[in-house]
């Protein structure tokens, strides 16, 4: 990654960091459809098995993207 590309993504950041409630409710429904959709029962939470990221706040910010590209791209 080159360092014009992580301040674009700083700018981006500070812009403009989340997303909308339809783009999250977007994001989340396509993970539920995953098969790498899992439930995190002692945070009552749900993660990726593949990415092992957190998906209520992945998919709330912005610029993050799915690792399997399942994701929609944001404008």
């Amino acid at each position: 990654m080159k360092i014009s590309d992580i301040a674009n993504l700083l700018v981006n950041h500070i812009k403009d960091p989340l997303t909308t409630k339809e783009e999250y409710k977007q994001r989340h429904d396509i993970c539920k459809s995953c098969e790498h959709y899992r439930k995190f029962k002692k945070f009552d939470t749900h993660y990726c098995n593949d990415c092992k990221c957190v998906i209520e706040l992945k998919a709330r910010v912005r610029y993050f993207k799915c690792p399997l590209d399942k994701w929609p791209e944001l404008d």
